[in-house]
Protein backbone atom coordinates (compact mmCIF):
# COMPACT_ATOMS: atom_id res chain seq x y z
CA UNK A 1 0.00 0.00 0.00
CA UNK A 2 1.40 3.38 -0.99
CA UNK A 3 1.44 6.17 1.55
CA UNK A 4 -0.52 9.37 1.03
CA UNK A 5 2.71 11.27 0.43
CA UNK A 6 3.79 8.80 -2.25
CA UNK A 7 0.40 9.02 -3.99
CA UNK A 8 0.70 12.81 -4.08
CA UNK A 9 4.29 12.55 -5.29
CA UNK A 10 3.19 10.23 -8.10
CA UNK A 11 0.46 12.70 -9.06
CA UNK A 12 2.94 15.58 -9.20
CA UNK A 13 5.47 13.61 -11.23
CA UNK A 14 2.94 12.38 -13.80
CA UNK A 15 1.45 15.87 -14.17
CA UNK A 16 4.81 17.59 -14.63
CA UNK A 17 4.76 17.46 -18.43
CA UNK A 18 0.99 17.57 -18.79
CA UNK A 19 -0.12 20.16 -16.26
CA UNK A 20 -1.91 22.45 -18.70
CA UNK A 21 -3.71 19.54 -20.34
CA UNK A 22 -4.81 18.36 -16.88
CA UNK A 23 -5.75 21.93 -15.99
CA UNK A 24 -7.92 22.23 -19.10
CA UNK A 25 -9.62 18.86 -18.62
CA UNK A 26 -10.37 19.41 -14.94
CA UNK A 27 -11.82 22.87 -15.50
CA UNK A 28 -13.95 21.74 -18.43
CA UNK A 29 -15.36 18.99 -16.21
CA UNK A 30 -15.94 21.46 -13.38
CA UNK A 31 -16.89 24.52 -15.41
CA UNK A 32 -19.42 25.63 -12.80
CA UNK A 33 -16.48 26.30 -10.45
CA UNK A 34 -14.87 28.46 -13.13
CA UNK A 35 -18.17 30.27 -13.63
CA UNK A 36 -18.45 30.94 -9.90
CA UNK A 37 -14.86 32.16 -9.70
CA UNK A 38 -15.37 34.62 -12.55
CA UNK A 39 -18.57 35.82 -10.89
CA UNK A 40 -16.80 36.23 -7.53
CA UNK A 41 -13.93 38.12 -9.14
CA UNK A 42 -16.40 40.34 -10.98
CA UNK A 43 -18.25 41.16 -7.77
CA UNK A 44 -14.97 41.85 -5.97
CA UNK A 45 -13.73 44.23 -8.65
CA UNK A 46 -16.98 46.01 -9.41
CA UNK A 47 -18.87 45.81 -6.13
CA UNK A 48 -21.81 44.39 -8.08
CA UNK A 49 -24.15 41.76 -6.64
CA UNK A 50 -24.55 40.09 -10.00
CA UNK A 51 -22.30 37.81 -12.01
CA UNK A 52 -20.55 38.87 -15.17
CA UNK A 53 -21.68 35.73 -16.94
CA UNK A 54 -25.21 35.61 -15.56
CA UNK A 55 -25.75 39.12 -16.89
CA UNK A 56 -25.26 37.76 -20.39
CA UNK A 57 -28.33 35.53 -20.02
CA UNK A 58 -30.81 37.67 -18.04
CA UNK A 59 -33.81 35.68 -19.23
CA UNK A 60 -32.51 32.66 -17.32
CA UNK A 61 -30.99 34.49 -14.35
CA UNK A 62 -33.59 33.18 -11.89
CA UNK A 63 -33.13 29.59 -13.03
CA UNK A 64 -29.32 29.86 -13.17
CA UNK A 65 -28.75 28.48 -16.64
CA UNK A 66 -25.15 27.55 -15.92
CA UNK A 67 -26.16 25.41 -12.94
CA UNK A 68 -28.77 23.59 -15.05
CA UNK A 69 -26.20 22.94 -17.75
CA UNK A 70 -23.75 21.73 -15.13
CA UNK A 71 -26.22 19.18 -13.76
CA UNK A 72 -26.98 17.91 -17.26
CA UNK A 73 -23.39 17.71 -18.51
CA UNK A 74 -21.40 17.11 -15.34
CA UNK A 75 -21.69 13.29 -15.13
CA UNK A 76 -20.43 12.72 -18.69
CA UNK A 77 -17.64 15.28 -18.29
CA UNK A 78 -16.52 13.74 -15.00
CA UNK A 79 -16.49 10.32 -16.65
CA UNK A 80 -14.28 11.68 -19.44
CA UNK A 81 -12.07 13.47 -16.91
CA UNK A 82 -11.71 10.23 -14.93
CA UNK A 83 -10.52 8.43 -18.07
CA UNK A 84 -7.99 11.20 -18.73
CA UNK A 85 -6.52 11.16 -15.22
CA UNK A 86 -6.32 7.37 -15.06
CA UNK A 87 -4.32 7.38 -18.29
CA UNK A 88 -2.18 10.23 -17.01
CA UNK A 89 -1.26 8.39 -13.81
CA UNK A 90 -0.49 5.21 -15.76
CA UNK A 91 1.92 7.16 -17.94
CA UNK A 92 -0.14 6.65 -21.09
CA UNK A 93 -0.59 9.20 -23.85
CA UNK A 94 -3.34 11.69 -22.99
CA UNK A 95 -5.29 14.28 -24.97
CA UNK A 96 -7.62 17.03 -23.80
CA UNK A 97 -10.42 15.78 -26.05
CA UNK A 98 -10.76 12.69 -23.84
CA UNK A 99 -12.82 14.79 -21.41
CA UNK A 100 -15.63 14.61 -23.96
CA UNK A 101 -15.38 10.82 -24.30
CA UNK A 102 -17.86 10.38 -21.46
CA UNK A 103 -20.67 11.52 -23.74
CA UNK A 104 -20.48 8.13 -25.43
CA UNK A 105 -21.90 6.80 -22.15
CA UNK A 106 -24.05 9.84 -21.35
CA UNK A 107 -27.17 7.95 -20.25
CA UNK A 108 -25.23 5.58 -18.02
CA UNK A 109 -23.25 8.46 -16.51
CA UNK A 110 -26.49 10.33 -15.79
CA UNK A 111 -28.04 7.18 -14.34
CA UNK A 112 -25.04 6.69 -12.06
CA UNK A 113 -25.12 10.32 -10.96
CA UNK A 114 -28.79 10.24 -10.00
CA UNK A 115 -28.43 6.83 -8.38
CA UNK A 116 -25.75 8.39 -6.16
CA UNK A 117 -28.01 11.32 -5.32
CA UNK A 118 -30.74 8.91 -4.26
CA UNK A 119 -28.44 6.53 -2.39
CA UNK A 120 -26.79 9.30 -0.40
CA UNK A 121 -29.58 11.87 -0.31
CA UNK A 122 -32.57 9.75 0.74
CA UNK A 123 -31.05 8.44 4.02
CA UNK A 124 -29.89 11.96 4.91
CA UNK A 125 -33.34 13.41 4.22
CA UNK A 126 -34.96 10.67 6.30
CA UNK A 127 -32.62 11.34 9.24
CA UNK A 128 -33.21 15.10 9.10
CA UNK A 129 -36.95 14.65 8.65
CA UNK A 130 -37.22 12.21 11.53
CA UNK A 131 -35.19 14.55 13.70
CA UNK A 132 -37.44 17.48 12.82
CA UNK A 133 -40.61 15.54 13.65
CA UNK A 134 -39.24 14.25 16.95
CA UNK A 135 -37.80 17.64 17.82
CA UNK A 136 -41.10 19.42 17.23
CA UNK A 137 -43.08 16.73 19.04
CA UNK A 138 -40.87 16.85 22.15
CA UNK A 139 -40.18 20.57 21.96
CA UNK A 140 -36.43 20.10 21.67
CA UNK A 141 -34.25 23.04 20.73
CA UNK A 142 -31.16 23.85 18.68
CA UNK A 143 -28.95 21.40 20.56
CA UNK A 144 -31.03 18.45 19.38
CA UNK A 145 -31.13 19.78 15.84
CA UNK A 146 -27.34 20.12 15.88
CA UNK A 147 -27.03 16.48 16.95
CA UNK A 148 -29.39 15.36 14.18
CA UNK A 149 -27.48 17.43 11.65
CA UNK A 150 -24.20 15.89 12.79
CA UNK A 151 -25.61 12.35 12.47
CA UNK A 152 -26.88 13.17 8.97
CA UNK A 153 -23.48 14.59 7.98
CA UNK A 154 -21.64 11.50 9.24
CA UNK A 155 -24.08 9.22 7.39
CA UNK A 156 -23.59 11.24 4.20
CA UNK A 157 -19.80 11.02 4.57
CA UNK A 158 -19.80 7.24 5.04
CA UNK A 159 -22.12 6.74 2.08
CA UNK A 160 -20.01 9.06 -0.07
CA UNK A 161 -16.86 7.13 0.79
CA UNK A 162 -18.53 3.89 -0.30
CA UNK A 163 -19.07 5.35 -3.76
CA UNK A 164 -16.09 7.69 -4.03
CA UNK A 165 -14.53 5.88 -7.01
CA UNK A 166 -17.63 5.07 -9.07
CA UNK A 167 -16.63 7.18 -12.07
CA UNK A 168 -13.18 5.59 -12.19
CA UNK A 169 -14.85 2.18 -12.12
CA UNK A 170 -17.20 3.15 -14.94
CA UNK A 171 -14.32 4.65 -16.95
CA UNK A 172 -12.51 1.31 -16.79
CA UNK A 173 -15.60 -0.89 -17.06
CA UNK A 174 -18.07 0.88 -19.39
CA UNK A 175 -20.10 -2.29 -19.92
CA UNK A 176 -21.02 -2.70 -16.26
CA UNK A 177 -24.50 -1.69 -15.15
CA UNK A 178 -24.99 1.19 -12.74
CA UNK A 179 -25.63 -1.19 -9.86
CA UNK A 180 -22.55 -3.25 -10.72
CA UNK A 181 -20.42 -0.10 -10.80
CA UNK A 182 -21.69 0.92 -7.37
CA UNK A 183 -21.07 -2.56 -5.99
CA UNK A 184 -17.53 -2.57 -7.40
CA UNK A 185 -16.87 0.80 -5.78
CA UNK A 186 -18.07 -0.49 -2.39
CA UNK A 187 -15.77 -3.48 -2.75
CA UNK A 188 -12.75 -1.32 -3.63
CA UNK A 189 -13.40 1.11 -0.78
CA UNK A 190 -13.86 -1.65 1.79
CA UNK A 191 -11.03 -1.06 4.27
CA UNK A 192 -9.72 1.94 2.32
CA UNK A 193 -12.09 4.66 3.50
CA UNK A 194 -9.65 6.07 6.09
CA UNK A 195 -6.87 6.33 3.50
CA UNK A 196 -9.17 8.11 1.05
CA UNK A 197 -10.43 10.46 3.76
CA UNK A 198 -6.91 11.32 4.94
CA UNK A 199 -5.84 11.92 1.35
CA UNK A 200 -8.67 14.42 1.02
CA UNK A 201 -7.82 16.02 4.37
CA UNK A 202 -4.21 16.48 3.26
CA UNK A 203 -5.48 19.13 0.84
CA UNK A 204 -7.38 21.06 3.52
CA UNK A 205 -4.80 23.84 3.59
CA UNK A 206 -5.35 24.59 -0.08
CA UNK A 207 -9.12 24.38 0.27
CA UNK A 208 -9.21 26.76 3.26
CA UNK A 209 -6.96 29.17 1.39
CA UNK A 210 -9.37 28.95 -1.52
CA UNK A 211 -12.42 29.63 0.64
CA UNK A 212 -11.13 32.55 2.65
CA UNK A 213 -8.50 34.33 0.59
CA UNK A 214 -8.46 33.59 -3.11
CA UNK A 215 -12.16 33.58 -4.05
CA UNK A 216 -12.07 30.21 -5.80
CA UNK A 217 -8.77 30.72 -7.61
CA UNK A 218 -7.13 27.72 -5.93
CA UNK A 219 -9.75 25.27 -7.14
CA UNK A 220 -9.01 26.22 -10.73
CA UNK A 221 -5.25 25.65 -10.48
CA UNK A 222 -4.92 23.06 -7.68
CA UNK A 223 -7.91 20.79 -8.29
CA UNK A 224 -6.17 19.09 -11.26
CA UNK A 225 -3.46 18.00 -8.81
CA UNK A 226 -6.10 16.80 -6.33
CA UNK A 227 -7.88 14.85 -9.08
CA UNK A 228 -4.60 13.26 -10.14
CA UNK A 229 -3.92 12.21 -6.54
CA UNK A 230 -7.31 10.51 -6.26
CA UNK A 231 -6.73 8.77 -9.60
CA UNK A 232 -3.44 7.51 -8.15
CA UNK A 233 -5.36 6.28 -5.09
CA UNK A 234 -7.73 4.29 -7.33
CA UNK A 235 -4.94 2.71 -9.36
CA UNK A 236 -3.02 1.88 -6.19
CA UNK A 237 -6.15 0.15 -4.84
CA UNK A 238 -6.86 -1.86 -8.00
CA UNK A 239 -3.57 -2.34 -9.88
CA UNK A 240 -0.64 -0.96 -7.83
CA UNK A 241 2.02 -2.24 -10.24
CA UNK A 242 0.78 0.31 -12.78
CA UNK A 243 2.19 3.06 -10.54
CA UNK A 244 5.67 1.62 -11.03
CA UNK A 245 5.79 2.35 -14.75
Amino acid sequence: MSSISSLKKTARERMRSFYWAAFTVNNIANFYNVYNWIGSLSRLLTGSKGSAITSLVPAFADLDLILCLNLALYPALVLGSSTFFLKLIRGEEVRVREVFGGFRKLLKALGLFFALLLTIGVPVILIVGFGAVVGNWLGLGLGFRAIVGSVAAVAALFLFLDYAVVFYVLAENPNLSVLQVMERSRSIMNGRKPEYAFLGLSFCGWILLDLFLLFGLVRIFVYPYIEAAFAAFYINATAPKQLER
